[in-house]
């Protein structure tokens, strides 16, 4: 069309020029006004739901938002929603939403124990892969994913569920702060932790939740929602480090040496060998092989930490040498060098310095897969050398291991020199472990002097685990998620002793328990450290009574939610049932209101009376040593005012004016009382309560046989019944022992309960008992385990002995008796 053409049409159509531009302009207008409308309907309609309806990153098109994504927040156009809990418990599982789709499902098939981490696409928000990594057991597989996978093309989100922290090592630790976690270095034991994240991130650029799990069972769900825009921050460059591998052509070969040391030449099928790891860290590690040195300082850089070489044994050619500093890296990039060996492949490793501490336990699994049998055992500074191969059967024949020193010193040389066959012979038996060796037990006894017994070559070795639970009965009884407090002495062996029974606890957990110490004896928590027990400090006190009641208020500073905790004294030692004694007795204790505590020890509980182990006695006194205690008493009685009650040691027995509430204490002890020295004003008392002969449980699981008798209505129709029914005792039977504490000549039946009542004046008058105590060798210089004045013995044979007084309410039931009457001062 020409232009006077063109004239023609618009003139024809529009009226002229003017005209048209008017159209153009009216067009415009209304397409504008209309697209204004539409966009306020899509906002409107946002705005009417409960959460946002994003729209994917950078693309075009909306998505419809899944119903567990919703959240109060609505998203503008270049932002994403994003929600993400972590799991809490065993059955609240973890849910992370991205751009209104599920990434993190909330079902058990989903995820597992530990930290699960979706892998997105940065650009359009795709889900990549999803992997769960048990952090409980290890944390190699996380490591490596983050040092390897995760990349800058990728948005990370991690959850946690169940437990994570137990196993999560520093390294893993740091990685997470490369993708912009500050908190992830905080994450301890059943904490809750969720991240998004990005590769370069500085700390803190991510967006993160921590719930710490404090006193409870677990921490709380961790949560974050709300709008995001990517990158979340500016991006370093974050590289994983370089390992310190030579192929084929890059191999340094070192000097020749004919045979590599050996008198004569090998055999045809076979290959010199030398392999030498270094004296000290001045040294340097070898390994020669077919006459020539392949691994030195000069040869391919050999020094700290496992030194690898691998060959084709058929063609006897290097293929590969490998160092791999495992005092200072993580042991990633020896793992992925280990896994790519293909098969008939020979490997020949050796240490030099230092290889243990950050070796994991999947690199250890990989020497074993090619036939180590003593890699498991390397500790710190240890010597070893192995030679191994990709499908072998069995464990190798050529491997040697030598423990380093106490306090770390460096173990003899190792220098090997042998011919290898090209096939590395192997036995299918697994030859003798070493002795186990506890390379933190041997620091603390090279600095700590005084310890013989448990720092001697027999025992320094022995590891410091806690017994497992044998009986699955006690499956989740609330005793083995009760904290339990030790308020340490002055003396560090007694400590130690009582550290080392209560390890042997079945089913203790090693985090529950927390050592209390004077601040003046702060190298006492070196030596609870090593038993992975928590430690707290205080500041001194001139008495032990006052540190021990510091403690107790510290204790339910430390757990405020318990309702209960196990309080143990100085220079104890326990029964090996004495966790499961108290696991027996924790129901009937916490449902009743009378009962203020449960105490492991027993007064009355000398050698001269065995008391049977399965019986357990309600007292209106507190025997203290080794007890449960309630919150609601230590709140309600002890704490108000400490000088009504708990001045004096626990041993002497506290008492209270709240009279209602009593304590359980066992027949007998479960628990062992060191003798006591320097209590000069009470040393009559001491003698003859701490430190005469007595019982003590030695059995493993004694069942305690009168649980159901225990509450407060049943032990008194039990007490009532006895006592009405009971074989009386002649008190002529007492006259000569209670003078002169002579031989008791008195004959009980096995299943037979027998009643002796004593004289009273009062309700208070306990001459008489006194005397009677002095009978039977009990503590008779004040009475002890009385129930409202009747005083039990449990027996062996079932065999029951009551001491009942005149005057108490049970003296009503043998009225018609005469009573054993001693002369009063």
């Amino acid at each position: 069309m020409n232009s006077s053409n063109m004239k023609r049409f618009i003139l024809k159509k529009f009226g002229g020029w003017l005209n048209l531009v008017m159209v153009i302009i009216l067009a415009c207008g209304t397409f504008y006004l209309i697209h204004s409308f539409m966009s306020s309907s899509a906002k409107s309609s946002g705005a009417k739901s409960k959460g946002s309806v994003p729209k994917l990153y950078r693309e075009t098109g909306v998505v419809q938002i899944e119903s567990a994504c919703i959240i109060d927040k609505i998203c503008d156009d270049e932002s994403i929603s994003y929600k993400v809990q972590s799991g809490t418990g065993l059955s609240t599982f973890p849910l992370a939403c991205i751009n209104g789709k599920v990434v993190i499902g909330d079902k058990k098939d989903s995820v597992t124990r530990g930290i699960t981490i979706a892998l997105l696409d940065i650009r359009t928000l795709q889900l990549l892969s999803l992997h769960s990594f048990d952090t409980y057991v290890g944390d190699t597989g996380l490591l490596r994913f983050l040092k390897f996978n995760a990349t800058t093309d990728h948005l990370v989100v991690a959850v946690t569920y169940d437990e994570a922290g137990q196993a999560l090592t520093e390294d893993s630790k740091i990685w997470l702060s490369y993708f912009g976690s500050s908190k992830a270095k905080q994450l301890k034991y059943r904490d809750s932790f969720v991240l998004i994240g990005q590769r370069g991130l500085e700390d803190g650029q991510g967006l993160e939740k921590l719930e710490p799990r404090g006193t409870n069972d677990f921490g709380l769900q961790a949560e974050i929602t709300g709008c995001l825009q990517l990158p979340l921050g500016k991006l370093r460059n974050i590289t994983a480090p370089k390992a310190n591998i030579k192929e084929k052509q890059d191999i340094q070969l070192g000097p020749l040496s004919e045979y590599c040391g050996l008198l004569d030449a090998c055999k045809k099928n076979e290959i010199a060998v030398r392999v030498y790891v270094g004296k000290d860290m001045n040294d340097e590690p070898k390994i020669c092989v077919n006459g020539r040195y392949v691994l030195s300082k000069q040869a391919n850089d050999g020094g700290r930490g496992v030194n690898v070489v691998v060959l084709d044994p058929m063609s006897k050619q290097i293929l590969r040498v490998g160092r791999f500093d495992t005092w200072v890296e993580d042991s990633s990039t020896l793992e992925i060098f280990l896994e790519s060996l293909v098969k008939d492949e020979v490997i020949i490793a050796v240490t030099f310095d230092e290889a243990s501490t950050k070796l994991s336990y999947e690199a250890r699994a990989l020497f074993s897969r090619y036939g180590s049998a003593l890699i498991q055992d390397l500790h710190y500074r240890d010597s070893w050398f192995f030679v191994g191969q990709n499908g072998i059967e069995g464990f190798s024949l050529f491997e040697e291991l030598v423990p380093a020193g106490p306090g770390g010193a460096y173990p003899p040389s190792l220098d090997k020199k042998f011919c290898m066959p090209i096939s590395v012979p192997s036995q299918k038996i697994r030859p003798d472990p070493l002795v186990f060796v506890n390379d933190k037990r041997k620091r603390f006894c090279s600095s700590h002097p005084g310890f013989d017994d448990f720092c001697s070559p027999d025992n320094v070795n022995q590891p410091l685990d806690p017994a497992p639970l044998v009986n699955n009965s006690y499956q989740g009884n609330p005793i083995f998620s009760t904290p339990i407090v030790i308020v340490a002495g002055m003396s560090p062996n007694s400590l130690r002793r009582c550290l080392e029974t209560l390890l042997l606890q079945g089913g203790i957990i090693p985090g529950n328990v927390l050592v209390v110490i004077d601040e003046a004896f702060k190298e006492i928590g070196e030596l609870v450290d090593l038993f992975g027990f928590q430690v707290d400090y205080l500041p001194s006190e001139k008495k032990y009574s006052l540190l021990f009641m510091a403690a107790m208020k510290r204790a339910w500073e430390t757990f405020p939610t318990k309702e209960a905790i196990l309080f143990v004294e100085e220079e104890l030692i326990l029964s090996p049932d004495w966790l499961l004694y108290f696991a027996q007795l924790m129901k009937v204790f916490m449902a009743d209101s009378t009962l203020a505590a449960v105490s492991s020890w027993n007064p009355n509980g000398f050698d001269a009376l065995k008391q049977h182990p399965g019986v357990v006695h309600r007292a209106g006194e507190f025997p203290g040593v080794a007890f449960l205690l309630k919150k609601s008493i230590f709140d309600k009685v002890i704490a108000p005012d400490t000088t009504l009650c708990c001045v004096e040691r626990t041993w002497r027995g506290w008492s209270s004016n709240q009279t209602s509430y009593e304590v359980l204490y066992p027949a007998l002890s479960r628990v062992q009382l060191n003798h006591y020295k320097g209590i000069h004003n009470a040393a009559k008392y001491v003698e003859q309560l701490l430190n005469r002969p007595r019982s003590f449980n030695i059995d493993s699981i004694p069942e305690l046989a009168n649980v159901m008798t225990l509450s407060a209505d049943e032990y008194e129709r039990y007490l009532t019944d006895a006592i009405r029914n009971g074989i009386l005792v002649s008190p002529k039977s007492f006259a000569a022992c209670s003078i002169d504490a002579g031989p008791l000549q008195l004959s009980l039946q096995a299943n037979q309960n027998y009643i002796i009542m004593y004289d009273q004046e009062e309700s208070s008058d306990y001459t008489s008992l006194l005397a009677l105590c002095r009978c039977f060798n009990l503590f008779s210089v004040e009475p002890r385990g009385l129930h409202r004045g009747v005083l039990r013995m449990s027996l062996m044979k079932n065999t029951e002995v009551f001491l009942v007084g005149t005057l108490s309410p049970y003296g009503k039931l043998r009225t018609n008796e005469v009573p054993f009457s001693h002369e009063r001062n």
